[in-house]
């Protein structure tokens, strides 16, 4: 009902004036069977108000994201590619924020979610994620999760897992070093490791999945050569499962460049017919019956699949490209940066240097911290401490501040008439230096400034 009014009458504009104090209180009332109704139609909302999802449902998304009845979060959970798909229109910094606090609830989520049919729903829709989150953030936050599915969850919680991951691994992951380093990681989590055959034969679908997801290049550099030491394994199910692959894997060999490869591939075939087991040796003759039957391109006419796997080729290539140039350009600016540092650096010392001449000794060091605060260089550069000379500006003030006591004690003697006034210094010494004799026939000193001295009550001054 709350739905049907949405979409026929009042629409994106009339939502927030009108029903969405309403469809908050809903969302926190206390009956779960209400809550319930409003996630199963919280994806319809979310495509009706588009772009201005973000402004009027963020808080109410992450709100019953968290809320503690499982059944409530379900129809989220069923749906939620169609609703991270709205909230990806927001600005780039509560974007980031969002998406930052969903990956944080999913993480927390995850050990409370026991049903399997919903899990794998779930899982599923996770080949999307490359649209909403960095390189970065996938290796960092997705990869994990899909790992601990792929290790402990139920088979079709693991075939999701697999899906999600062959996806994020081509679209997702835009570093070229990174989809190496998490290849060689699958290799060794499912190969190497000691936890059992269950291992063995989900490394086989894993290498299905690539099969079809990825080019026959790749898959030959990363996959092929482990994907036949697993078909070596001592279970027989896991080399009667092997038996399925390996026609895949010969129509990938390429005359006379993987002529080394094709020889591994038959000679693992004819192991199989020589099998103890009755069934592996009843495969391996429908096995050496279709491989017979399969020619390697040796450059002649191309078939549709190779048509198709050299467009696949192509596409990798120009991602490997893409990922190559943004590698280029963040050493770069990062280049850029460390000649910013030097020059700042420099200037520093030659400022230093010039202090040194003028002031004195070095008396203080410090560490280019103190130029940049963000680097962690250890290299140190001496700073000098000024000697005690008074500056011009303090010589000034010191020269203004006598000044003015010397004028304040001249007016306050003016004013006072009781009190007698003293020679001036210079007066006294050129007394003492003259003989009585001398200071009888001599005129006395200085008569006008005597004389305008003399002039107390008098309303205006003199100045000569």
């Amino acid at each position: 009902m709350f739905r049907k009014a949405i979409l026929k009458r009042l629409g994106e504009k009339k939502f927030s004036i009108y029903l969405k104090d309403t469809y908050r209180s809903l969302s926190s009332c206390g009956d779960p069977k209400v809550r319930r109704s409003i996630t199963s139609s919280f994806h319809v909302i979310a495509t009706l108000l588009g772009n201005n999802c973000g402004i009027h449902l963020k808080d109410i998304f992450l709100k019953l994201l968290r809320d503690p009845k499982m059944e409530v979060k379900e129809p989220l959970l069923l749906q939620i590619e169609s609703i991270l798909c709205n909230f990806n229109g927001m600005e780039e910094s509560q974007r980031s924020s969002f998406f930052h606090s969903f990956s944080n609830i999913v993480s927390d989520l995850m050990p409370s979610l026991k049903n399997w049919r919903v899990l794998s729903k779930f899982v599923e829709q996770w080949a999307h994620f490359y649209k909403y989150y960095s390189t970065f953030q996938i290796v960092e936050q997705w990869i994990p999760l899909l790992f601990s599915l792929m290790s402990q969850s139920v088979a079709p919680v693991k075939q999701a897992a697999i899906n999600s991951l062959c996806t994020l691994l081509r679209q997702g992951i835009r570093n070229n070093q990174a989809r190496k380093s998490l290849c060689n990681q699958l290799t060794q989590e499912f190969i190497q490791s000691n936890k059992g055959f269950s291992n063995r034969m989900l490394f086989l679908d894993l290498c299905f999945k690539v099969a079809s997801t990825f080019s026959r290049k790749f898959y030959k550099e990363y996959f092929f050569d482990a994907a036949l030491e697993v078909a070596q394994n001592p279970i027989p199910n896991v080399r009667i499962k092997a038996c399925i692959l390996l026609p895949i894997m010969k129509r990938m060999c390429k005359m006379p460049y993987d002529s080394n490869q094709l020889r591994k591939l038959n000679n693992c075939a004819i192991l199989y017919q020589r099998d103890l087991d009755k069934d592996v040796c009843l495969h391996s003759k429908d096995l050496m019956f279709i491989l017979k039957r399969i020619e390697t391109a040796n450059g002649g006419f191309e078939r549709e699949d190779d048509l198709i796997d050299r467009r696949k080729e192509e596409e990798e290539e120009d991602m490997f490209k893409a990922d190559e140039k943004e590698a280029d350009e963040a050493r770069r600016k990062e280049d850029e940066a460390r000649q910013e540092f030097r020059r700042k650096l420099a200037e520093k010392e030659q400022e230093i240097n010039m202090k040194t001449k003028i002031f004195g000794k070095r008396t203080k060091v410090f560490t280019t911290n103190d130029i940049n605060p963000n680097n962690n260089s250890t290299s140190t550069i001496h700073e000098f401490k000024l000697s005690p000379r008074p500056t011009f500006q303090r010589m000034r003030s010191m020269s203004g501040t006598i000044t003015r006591k010397k004028m304040v004690e001249s007016e306050d003697q003016q004013n006072s008439p009781s009190k007698e006034r003293l020679p001036s210094p210079s007066l006294n010494l050129m007394a003492r230096q003259q003989s009585p004799k001398e200071r009888e026939s001599s005129p006395p000193a200085f008569p006008l400034l005597r004389s305008s001295f003399s002039a107390q009550n008098s309303k205006t001054r003199r100045y000569y």
